[in-house]
C-alpha cells in the first residue's frame, strides 16, 4: 500500500498532490479508463488498494472523486482529478470529464512536442552541442577562438595527439610555432 499523500504548501487551505502519490494513480486505475468514487464503501475499497491517498483526501473532505487519465496513444501524459461533485449526476459528470480530458490530453501532448521541437532546434543531433554555439562565438564573443576536431584523436593511447593540441594553444597563446 501506498503511504503518501498530499503535501501541504505554504497555505493550509491549499494542498499539493504530492508526485509519488500521482505516480501510485496508475496501479489505482488497473486497465480500467477512469476511477469513480461516489460512496464510502466505494472510499473503503480505494483505501485497502491506496490508504495514504484515501487519508488524505478524507482530511481534505473529499466525498466523490473521478479520476480519468490524460493519454496520448497508450501512455498517461497526465491526469484529470474531479473531486466532490454531485454523485447523483456521476454519468453526467464522467461524460463531461472524458470529452475534456480527450482536448486537455490533446493540448498537453502538443505542449510536450513544442518544447521537444525547441529543444531539436537549439541542439545539433550528431554532436548534442547547441547550435547557436557557432553563432555566438564567431559573431558576439570578441576573444580568441581556438577550434580543435577531437574526433579523431586518441589522447589515452597516443600521447602525440595530446601533445598536438597542447602545441596549439601553446602556438595561440604565446605565438611560438
Amino acid at each position: 500500500p501506498i503511504e503518501e499523500g498530499f503535501a501541504v504548501e505554504e497555505d493550509p487551505d491549499q494542498a499539493v498532490i504530492s508526485y509519488p502519490l500521482v505516480c501510485s494513480w496508475e496501479k489505482c486505475l488497473g486497465t480500467y479508463n477512469f476511477l469513480a468514487v461516489t460512496t464510502e464503501g466505494e472510499m473503503n475499497e480505494l483505501a485497502l488498494l491506496n490508504p495514504g491517498w484515501v487519508n488524505t483526501m478524507r482530511a481534505y473532505g473529499v466525498t466523490t472523486l473521478l479520476l480519468i487519465p490524460l493519454r496520448h496513444e497508450r501512455e498517461i501524459i497526465g491526469y484529470l482529478y474531479l473531486c466532490n461533485f454531485n454523485p447523483d449526476k456521476v454519468a453526467e459528470v464522467r461524460e463531461m470529464a472524458e470529452l475534456m480530458s480527450f482536448f486537455i490530453g490533446t493540448e498537453v501532448y502538443n505542449a510536450m512536442l513544442l518544447k521537444r521541437l525547441d529543444e531539436m532546434s537549439h541542439t545539433d543531433a550528431l554532436t548534442g552541442l547547441n547550435n547557436r554555439y557557432e553563432e555566438f562565438i564567431y559573431k558576439e564573443y570578441k576573444g580568441d577562438v581556438l577550434t580543435i576536431d577531437a574526433d579523431h584523436l586518441d589522447f589515452e593511447n597516443n600521447p602525440e595527439d595530446f601533445a598536438s593540441i597542447t602545441d596549439k594553444i601553446d602556438a595561440r597563446l604565446f605565438g611560438l610555432f
